[in-house]
């Protein structure tokens, strides 16, 4: 099922890659999380289409991978040494701290279900 505004097509298929090459994930198990058919990964790969956000935060969630965690790995700087390196190293360390606040939260919510039921 897809939901919401697909992302560029060029970041949709480096996740794809980077599922397959570095989790060592089918495109069919990809396919199985995201609840779409292996012919829409295909797609995908042909940037023909693109994910969205839900899907890329389901894909990061079913790895194990904190969701900015996962963008980083994906997209290293293009020019590490450019006059940016300072800016990508700030934007890197709000998303490490974004993962954390979405992680504290998600607990927070589990724990009070968990005291509830």
């Amino acid at each position: 099922m897809v939901r919401g505004r697909p992302m560029s097509s060029k970041l949709s298929v480096a996740v794809i890659d980077w599922l397959v090459t570095e989790r060592g994930l089918l495109r069919e198990q990809i396919a199985e999380i995201l609840e779409v058919t292996p012919g829409f990964i295909n797609r995908v790969r042909g940037r023909e289409r693109g994910l969205t956000t839900e899907q890329l935060e389901e894909l990061a969630e079913a790895v194990g991978v904190a969701f900015g965690a996962m963008l980083l790995a994906i997209l290293p700087p293009e020019k590490p040494d450019s006059k940016y390196a300072e800016l990508r190293k700030l934007g890197e360390a709000v998303l490490v701290q974004g993962d954390k606040a979405m992680l504290a939260i998600r607990q927070s919510i589990a724990e009070r279900a968990a005291t509830k039921g």
